[in-house]
This record gives structure tokens, sequence and C-alpha cells, in this order.
């Protein structure tokens, strides 16, 4: 009996119809939920991080009193390369303040002085047993070069290369500038006499005097006063260059 309510499917339509069910059941995940985790290969890792800049300009050295380390400062990176000397290796880096210049380290090894070219002047103090900064002392207007520590470690001696012509001494128990001194212009050096008596310092005179001497300042250690100070003569002398600039200040 035909009913007309009800709608006939021609016969051929039938195995199209199951085809595109069966394609609908497979996409959708084998009759629904979510779809599962695409497999394949595992993505790689992210790139490891660039590894940091080497240190750059090394400058001064100072080897610890056992001969166990050596202290290189690297005036570009800021930074202070901690070299065994045993091994011929850096074991450790230490971060300081801008432009280290010049190190020293005290008679008992333990700790290391480090000037830096900056404005203001300072100096940074290493602890060499932890290889980090336990200080950092101002010291001057600017310009800190040349540094020397009296042969009992209570003192060290900065040299300040600046027009100023100024010495700090810094008491190493306080970390402290305990006394200034007027010396030449641009003094740029120091060095202490074995009995700690006397300190010498070199100033580049002949750039910001006329006629053109360099002059050799002598501190009496116990006073903190200049005692001699001893013209070396020569035109356009080539004691010392910025350690930021390489060049002599003429």
């Amino acid at each position: 009996m035909y009913y007309p309510s009800r709608r006939s499917v021609p016969l051929g339509v039938l195995p199209r119809l199951g085809i595109v069910a069966l394609f609908a059941f497979i996409l959708t995940g084998c009759g629904g939920g979510d779809s599962p985790t695409p497999s394949g290969p595992t993505p790689p890792p992210p790139p490891a991080p660039p590894p940091p800049p080497p240190a750059s300009r090394p400058l001064g050295v100072a080897i610890t009193p056992d001969g166990a380390f050596g202290y290189v400062t690297n005036n570009r990176s800021f930074t202070v390369s901690v070299i065994a000397t045993a091994s011929n290796t850096v074991v450790a880096t230490v971060g300081v303040g801008s432009a280290p210049g010049v190190v020293a380290i005290t008679p008992d090894g333990a700790f290391a002085y480090v000037t830096h070219d900056n404005f203001p002047g300072t100096a940074s103090v290493i602890a060499t047993a932890s290889n980090t900064v336990v200080a950092t002392v101002p010291v001057d207007e600017g310009g800190a070069a040349g540094v020397a520590i009296t042969p009992d470690g209570a003192f060290a001696y900065v040299a300040n290369a600046n027009n100023a012509g100024r010495v700090s001494v810094i008491e190493t128990a306080s970390n402290t500038v305990v006394a200034t001194v007027g010396v030449g212009n641009f003094p740029v050096g120091v060095a202490i006499t074995p009995d700690g008596a006397f300190a010498y310092v070199p100033n580049f005179n002949s750039v910001f005097s006329e006629p053109f001497v360099n002059t050799v300042s002598v501190i009496e250690t116990a006073s903190n006063t200049v005692v001699a100070t001893v013209p070396i003569g020569g035109e356009g002398p080539t004691l010392w260059r910025s350690p930021r600039t390489g060049r002599s200040p003429t």
C-alpha cells in the first residue's frame, strides 16, 4: 500500500549514504568525544641560550701570595677572571664595576683590590675565598688607576689619575678612605717600599703643566704627607694610557 506521507529513498542512493556515514564516523573519533592527540615525532627542544660574551681587553694582573691564582681585570666586560695557575684555566669570573684597571692582592691573600677608571672613581674589594665583591669604596672624583697594598696589609694606596692630583688611602679593616694625599698632576701608579715606610707615585705632570717636567711624589706613610718630589724629566711621557680609551690624556 502506498503512504503519501512517507518519503521514499531510491535504492541506488543507500550505498552512497553508508559510505558518507562511515567517513563521518572516522573523522569524529570513532563515535564522539575529543579528537585524539595527533601522533608523530616530538618537536625538538628550543635552542640553548648563547654563551656569555668572552672577557674583553684584559688589563691588570696580580698573583696571590701562595701562587695558586692569578686575578686579571677585563676592562671592557667589567669582570675579573680568576686563573688557577696549576692548570692555567679560568676557574671563576667576578663581576665588578665599570672599567676595571689595576689589581693588587693583600699579603695574606684574602682580598683583591681592583681600581676602576670611572667617574666617580671607585675600588672593588673581592674576597678571594668566595670570589665575590664584598665592598665598593668611593675614592675620588674619577679615574682610579694604580693601587698598592702596604706590607702589613693595613692600607691600600690608590692613585687617582685626574688633574686634582690626589692619592686615596684606604684602611682595609673598614674599607673606608682615611686619608687623601695631594701629589702632582695626574698620578697614575703607586709602589710601596718593602718596609712600608714610603709610597712612590709617578705623576703625568707634562699633560697639564709647563715646563714639561714629569715627577715622582714620595709619600711618607706614617704621616701621609709628601716628603719629596723627584723630577725625572722628559717631554711627552708614555707612563700611562687610559684603560677606557687606550690614549694618553693629551
